[in-house]
Parts: C-alpha cells; structure tokens; sequence
C-alpha cells in the first residue's frame, strides 16, 4: 500500500489524526490532483472528524479558492453538517484577514445556517484575544442577534477565559450571561470542559453564578461531563 493509502486508514484509528489531517489537506487541497481530491471526500464522508478537519483547512483557505469551487463546496456542505461546521470555524479564524465582502457574506451564512454559525462562532472565539476592542464590542453585538453564533463564539470564549482581561472576564460572566441564555450555555460548557486548568477565584465565581443563571448552569454541567473521566477525583466528588 502507498503512504498515502496507509495514511487514510489511520484516519479511522485516531479521531485527533483524522481531524488534524482533514485540516492540512484542506488548506492545500487547491494543489491536490482532482482524483485524490474526490478520494480525499469519498473517505471523509465516512468520517466525521475527517470531514470537519477538510472544512477547518477549506474554510481557512476559502479566498485562494475559484469562485466555482466555493460555491460547489457550500453546495455539498448544505448535505454534511460536519463539514458546512468546519468551514465555518475556518472562516472564522481568518475574520481579521478576510475582504470586507466575504466577512458580510459569512455573517449573513451564519443567519442562514445554524452549524455554520456555531462552527464560525468558534472560530471566531479562537482569537477573540487579537481583535480590536471595537472588533469584539461589534461581535458581542452580533452575537446577541444570533443564538447559534453566540453559543460558538462564547464555547470557545469559555475555553480559553483564562487569557482574558480582568474587565473582559467580567463583561461574560456577569453581563453577557445574563441578558443571552445560548452565550451563557456555550460559555459554560468552554469553561466546564477546562474547569481544572482555571483560577480558583473564576472556578468559585462560575458556580455561585450558575446557581442563579439555567444557562451557565447547564452548559457548565455539560462541560464538566464531556471531560468527567479527566477530572481530578476530589473534584469528580464534588461534582
């Protein structure tokens, strides 16, 4: 068997491989041979976290790609929410760089679909830190208008709330959690699934929160479910 063949095998071993190499295929895919770009779909329509790691890779290479292509890509996305997900969380990671003309048209996608707004919510979220303040009060405000891009973006906001300002920490968990029930549920669930790596004054205020607020409460239980297994067993006790 060629290297290559054996590298999409173990796609179906090893769910992390199968997504960090969906990713990088993605993002060269406009140099692959059309034969293996079809092989490459045919393999990961069998192949969730295959599938949303080519549409990460496509969504962060979506510019470079022929206007016909992006349109057959969204097309066959509207048939695999894995995949219309991972070109949302693509584009989302290129918000800064991307023409003013694609950015509405993502935003407006979002509105339309609810895994594309999730995914590019997320992304989004993955370097919500680098944006300008005036970037993120204007995300903040779209979020409140669209309860699938708001519980992405503040997942992603959750998972990394460490990072954050003292007064941008506070905006989430005392604002934004109160006035939208999807921000608080998404970023609940960020801050459950990294619950053990946060600060012991954040850990103490997200659970005096919660039990006043159904979405942070909800999401946080969620979290720390999706990740019970690795958490500490005094904590496990206490949860």
């Amino acid at each position: 068997k060629s290297l290559q063949a054996r590298t999409l095998e173990n796609t179906q071993k090893n769910s992390e491989f199968a997504r960090g190499l969906g990713l990088g295929l993605g993002y060269t895919f406009i140099f692959l041979n059309s034969d293996f770009q079809q092989e490459i779909f045919k393999k990961a329509e069998k192949n969730t976290e295959l599938i949303l790691g080519l549409g990460m890779g496509l969504g962060v290479a979506f510019e470079q790609l022929s206007t016909d292509f992006q349109q057959e890509l969204l097309k066959r996305a509207e048939r695999d929410s894995m995949l219309m997900m991972g070109i949302g969380f693509g584009l989302g990671t290129e918000i800064n760089f991307m023409k003013s003309n694609l950015r509405e048209n993502a935003f407006r996608k979002a509105v339309n679909n609810f895994q594309f707004a999730i995914g590019f919510g997320e992304g989004i979220g993955e370097l919500f830190i680098h944006l300008s303040k005036e970037v993120k009060e204007d995300l903040f405000s779209r979020a409140s208008e669209n309860k699938c891009f708001a519980r992405g973006l503040a997942c992603r906001l959750g998972q990394t709330f460490n990072y954050f300002d003292t007064e941008l920490q506070q905006k989430m968990l005392y604002t934004s959690v109160r006035e939208d029930y999807e921000f608080a549920y998404g970023l609940g669930f960020g801050l459950g699934t990294t619950f053990t790596f946060l600060e012991e004054e954040v850990k103490k205020e997200a659970l005096r929160i919660s039990h006043q607020n159904i979405g942070l409460a909800r999401g946080l239980g969620a979290g720390l479910g999706a990740t019970f297994q690795f958490l500490p067993i005094e904590l496990q006790k206490q949860t």
